[in-house]
């Protein structure tokens, strides 16, 4: 083989340049000044770079996720989620249901998209957060959710309170988080926690409360909640108190189906004024009318007095709730709703009475025998705690509003009133008691010291 020698420096210069060429790639380096023979004085080559890839790092309540094996990240509705994306993105979040998720504190940049999700539905829902580079719309990476259903208790609840007003509660278990809308559309926003002490009660948070104990609770059962809020008293401007409600998303919709003899217990609440009413009342015919006993004694509807056994003509009002005008004198009337709580049908009545003067609250119940169980919930005096029976006796265990405790126990007085309705004391400390397999009442007797008094809870 004859090797060919490089004479002069120009060719040995020539040689390296060529060879260089020849090894290099389609990516060419920055800086080479040719490539080429005659010198070196050719064109440059423009860089390619090679395009930038979208990866996602997800966190979920704060720690690192990892996507299961079709690619979706494992949520729950109340989650907090946080995407980081490897460069900087614009978001394009959806889901097939645009209604099923909604956002809460939700915050997106160029180097972050965070929310914290609620499902809206009891059936998971796939979510997806789509990042996109900016300047260049076809690098993009998804980052998909599946959220489990939500808790089936979320939700808007009618509220009827024992100052008589009436507001609507909206509740997300999931997220810990309530509104409360009165009839103005005022909303007081906060959050609830479950109650460590009391399995089953959950305490509501308020920048309204202002007493040493807060007795804002509630227990939920199905369609139904029972607890207490600082409401706006009705009678005294700018100022919340804490008093009971129930709330219901079940009203009784069938005409027909109200029919029953309920007792009913109630409270007045008017300027320097609080009392109590017991009543025997009597939907028939189909729920299209509706009798009051007006005795000054309680009676069963059959042994009330012709003159005072008042009749009214029921029909529907808005909000599915009834309307009854006395059919001998049409000025006197007023409405009730009949609600499912815990399974069984509950009279509820809250707002102003026929002069304006008075608010005024009414709950009904078919009420049964007394039962030996414990239910917990609100007094009218800003208390909370546990209301118990057995077939003798009624007691009661309160913290109330200063912190202090209020502890009675009364035999039942059996003095002949209607089957469910039992009274227990003497005056001035006397009160009546009612209960069915959801809700245990009570209320102090007119004319004695707790009159206006009303405690009312959920059974365990």
């Amino acid at each position: 083989m004859t090797r060919r020698a490089l004479g002069t420096p120009f060719q040995l210069k020539e040689f390296l340049m060529r060879f260089w060429c020849s090894a290099v790639t389609a990516v060419a380096l920055a800086g080479l000044a040719a490539c080429g023979g005659g010198g070196g004085g050719g064109g440059g080559v423009t860089p390619i770079l090679p395009a930038q890839a979208m990866n996602l790092s997800v966190a979920i309540n704060g720690k690192t996720a990892a996507p299961d094996g079709a690619g979706q990240y494992a949520a729950k509705p109340g989650d907090t989620i946080e995407i980081t994306p490897s460069i900087g993105a614009d978001w394009a979040p959806s889901a097939a249901d645009p209604s099923a998720i909604t956002l809460r504190s939700a915050s997106s940049s160029s180097t972050k998209w965070s929310a914290q999700l609620v499902n809206n539905t009891t059936a998971p829902v796939v979510y997806t957060v789509t990042a996109k580079q900016g300047s260049a719309a076809s690098i993009t990476k998804d980052a998909v959710f599946k959220v489990s259903g939500g808790n089936s208790q979320n939700g808007s609840y009618r509220v009827w309170a024992t100052n008589g007003t009436q507001s609507q509660l909206a509740l997300n278990f999931d997220t810990g988080t309530y509104d409360m809308t009165d009839s103005a559309g005022q909303v007081s926003s906060d959050s609830f926690a479950a109650d460590p002490s009391e399995q089953g009660t959950y305490v509501l948070k308020s920048a309204r409360l202002k007493a040493a104990y807060n007795a804002a609770r509630f227990r939920a059962t199905g369609d139904a909640v029972v607890g207490s809020f600082p409401f706006d008293d009705p009678q005294l401007a700018s100022t919340a108190t804490v008093q009971p409600f129930v709330a219901s998303r079940a009203p009784l919709t069938a005409q027909a189906d109200l029919d029953g003899t309920y007792t009913r217990l109630g409270v007045n609440y008017g300027p320097g004024l609080r009392d109590s009413q017991i009543r025997r009342v009597q939907l028939s015919a189909g729920g299209t009318v509706f009798q009051q006993c007006n005795d000054a004694a309680v009676v069963d509807m059959a042994n009330c007095t012709p003159a005072n056994l008042i009749t009214y003509a029921v029909t529907p009002a808005p909000n599915n709730g009834w309307s009854y005008v006395n059919v001998a004198n049409p000025v006197d009337k007023a409405a009730f709703t009949v609600a499912y709580v815990g399974g069984q049908r509950v009279m509820l009545a809250s707002g102003l009475d026929q002069t304006g003067s008075q608010r005024v609250f009414r709950i009904g119940v078919i009420a049964t025998a007394p039962t030996a169980n414990t239910a917990r919930g609100g007094t009218t005096d800003g208390g909370w705690g546990a209301l118990g029976f057995d077939p003798v006796n009624a007691s009661w265990t309160v913290t109330k509003a200063d912190g202090s405790s209020d502890i009675q126990s009364l035999a039942f007085s059996n003095l002949g009133y209607p089957a469910g309705l039992q009274s227990a004391g003497a005056s001035p400390n006397a009160y009546f008691f009612m209960q069915n397999s959801a809700l245990s009442v009570a209320v102090g007797a007119r004319g004695n010291n707790g009159a206006g008094y009303m405690h009312f809870g959920l059974v365990n």
